[in-house]
């Protein structure tokens, strides 16, 4: 986890959320997946404004909690 402290981290909104509250690094959040966060991340590495996306699976019926 010490190198992702360096990193400009972004997610979509319920994965940054997670991410933040499970490891305390600092996530800019976009919109959830469902309406555009995907697109949103899509966008920031067509305009190569990203060195790196890191795609995270889990159960649709996951909860943060």
């Amino acid at each position: 986890m010490g190198m992702l402290k360096i990193c400009k981290l972004i997610a979509t909104g319920t994965t940054g959320q997670v991410i933040n509250e499970k490891t305390q690094l600092k996530v800019q959040r976009m919109a959830s997946g469902s309406v555009g966060g995907d697109q949103m991340i899509g966008a920031e590495f067509a305009q190569d404004r990203l060195d790196c996306v890191i795609f995270l699976r889990y159960p649709f019926n996951f909860t943060s909690s």
